[in-house]
């Protein structure tokens, strides 16, 4: 008395048929990434300085500090290398321009004795 209980197989989906879903699904991610750029921008840019804070945030918190203060502290420190970086980097433009005409004599003058060098060695 066994029965034999056929179950009916779900038809398959051909590829031809999926093809433009996908390609109108693409154009629609596309699209929604061009006109939400500055803000996808704005949420990567500060998703990845909360991963490089992250471990002074806890660092701090090991000490007891309560994690708002280690936060704006976090900030604060990374504040304070970029004001210095763009001040240092700043101080070295400012002398490199300074000085750049003394060099700029000095780099025509070796230039103009290698052009006469290579034309004395082309017949």
């Amino acid at each position: 008395m066994s029965e034999t209980v056929e179950v009916a197989s779900a038809p398959a989906r051909t590829q031809r048929r999926d093809w433009p879903q996908i390609i109108i699904a693409m154009g629609v991610v596309l699209t929604l990434c061009y006109v939400a750029e500055l803000v996808l921008v704005i949420i990567l840019a500060s998703t990845l300085l909360a991963f490089i804070l992250a471990p002074i945030v806890d660092m701090l918190g090991r000490y007891r500090i309560p994690r708002g203060l280690s936060s704006l502290i976090a900030v604060l420190v990374l504040l304070s290398l970029v004001y210095g970086v763009t001040y240092l980097s700043y101080n070295q433009a400012a002398t490199f321009v300074q000085v750049l005409p003394k060099y700029s004599e000095r780099i025509r003058a070796t230039v103009t004795t290698f052009r006469e060098r290579a034309e004395l060695l082309n017949p």
